[in-house]
């Protein structure tokens, strides 16, 4: 055999060697060479409450949603809605959220958000005389894979967190 041929054979025994020890450290299990590129939708949702009358003991807030869903994986998140639900004093007084509405179809890319900031429309008003909390719960509702769903819920209640000076 000539001085090349042996080197080409020694290489290829040392590469063999080589990918045989790899493969035993493994536990003899190949492995995936990329892993699987999804989205992740991730909601965060505050209350901004505000107090529109009252003073002393008994004083009564306007309370209101603003949530972001920002998809935190590789690929875009298409066709998917976020539904928001709320509990109140009055109609929907009790421990059950309401189906208050949602969006139509959003597509997110990666690290892209959407925001959604509640306006007088939004309005729950809450006054400290009465018994219960008031609150939002926000759902993003998308049927494709996901990294993981268990970031797609939020929810919030009033009063649970720091009161805004009206501006």
């Amino acid at each position: 055999m000539g001085k090349e041929k042996k080197i080409t054979a020694a290489a290829i025994i040392t590469m063999g060697i080589l990918f045989l020890g790899a493969f035993v450290a493994r536990g003899g299990q190949p492995q995936p060479m990329e892993k699987k590129l999804l989205p992740d939708l991730v909601v965060r949702l505050k209350l901004v409450a505000k107090k529109t009358s009252g003073s002393g003991k008994t004083a009564c807030y306007s309370v209101m949603p603003e949530y972001t869903v920002t998809n935190q994986g590789q690929v875009a998140a298409r066709n998917f809605q976020v539904r928001i639900y709320r509990k109140g004093q009055g109609a929907t007084q009790g421990k059950a959220f309401k189906y208050w509405g949602s969006t139509g179809n959003l597509t997110l890319a990666p690290n892209q958000r959407w925001t959604y900031k509640g306006s007088a429309v939004d309005e729950n008003v809450w006054c400290s005389d009465k018994k219960g909390k008031v609150g939002f719960k926000v759902t993003v509702v998308y049927s494709g894979k996901e990294k993981t769903k268990q970031n797609n819920t939020a929810v919030k209640l009033f009063p649970k967190f720091h009161i805004q000076p009206a501006p």
